[in-house]
């Protein structure tokens, strides 16, 4: 069953009431120690992350998100931190309610940068804390240097 489904599924019994997710996010760095981010929206960028699916480990699912969201191949190799609780709590405009519980990892290893116009090399790492996107950036910046 694929994410998308299990939500449905969920979300048909439970309605909008609070669903706690698994989730994973990579920091991925270039030479330069800048941090790959990708536009989720206008002005706003994230780290490629996304939902555990069911039946798939924490490191399967930071392979995939990566490579649907970037077209990276990586090797998870370090944990960063593992993040959650009320700071992670969000609510959708259809007022579903979530909270995540995010495995961050640091590769090991990329391949080649696709260069689709929605990923960009957006900050060096010791600026790390000063993007305002997702609120894990800041928890894992001091692991970074």
């Amino acid at each position: 069953m694929s994410g998308s489904n299990y939500i449905k599924a969920l979300r048909a019994s439970i309605g909008d009431s609070l669903l706690l997710l698994p989730g994973v996010a990579a920091v991925i760095h270039n030479s330069s120690k800048e941090i790959l981010l990708q536009e989720k929206s206008e002005e706003i960028w994230s780290l490629p992350a996304g939902m555990i699916e069911p039946g798939e480990s924490p490191k399967e699912a930071i392979v995939r998100e990566v490579q649907e969201e970037t077209g990276l191949v990586i090797v998870p190799s370090k944990i960063l931190g593992v993040f959650g609780g009320t700071e992670f709590r969000y609510v959708y405009p259809n007022g579903d309610q979530v909270e995540y519980t995010v495995i961050v990892n640091l590769p090991a290893n990329s391949s080649r940068f696709t260069g689709q116009q929605f990923l960009q090399w957006k900050c060096p790492i010791n600026e790390f804390n000063r993007i305002r996107t997702v609120s894990m950036e800041h928890l894992v910046a001091d692991k970074l240097e």
